[in-house]
């Protein structure tokens, strides 16, 4: 891609743009319509307080997948550190309670207290129960 872009591509990112239903698609769309107006790297990186790394790298994805490509995240997210079991109280828990707070109720309910806590061995200790 050149830093212009053709009349269907500006449609095509405008739309995605419009419909865009999370704050990074739309951080990344903005980069390649901005490109298209003219902005250098840098500009860009600045307006929408990124990287410039991240703006080219935003660029790269558009001109290997289209907007396709631009828009998938291969991010899987890390690994739990509850066991099964764990996770099937935690669930029964969640839906039986109304929590104000994630943090605090969460916690204190499966005797985790908070993470606040002073010794970190303690708190490895009753995470990993």
């Amino acid at each position: 891609m050149t830093h212009s872009l053709t009349t269907e591509q500006r449609t095509e990112l405008e739309s995605a743009h419009r419909f865009a239903r999370d704050k990074r698609s739309a951080y990344r769309i903005n980069t390649l319509l901005l490109l298209g107006d003219g902005f250098s790297f840098e500009e860009i990186a600045s307006i929408l307080r990124l990287d410039d790394n991240t703006v080219r790298r935003y660029v790269e994805q558009y001109q290997e997948g289209g907007l396709k490509g631009l828009l998938e995240t291969s991010f899987t997210g890390g690994v739990s550190k509850l066991s099964a079991l764990q996770q099937g109280e935690l669930a029964v828990f969640l839906d039986q309670s109304f929590c104000l707070s994630s943090h605090d109720n969460t916690l204190s309910a499966f005797g985790l207290g908070t993470t606040s806590d002073a010794d970190p061995n303690q708190r490895a200790k009753r995470v990993n129960r």
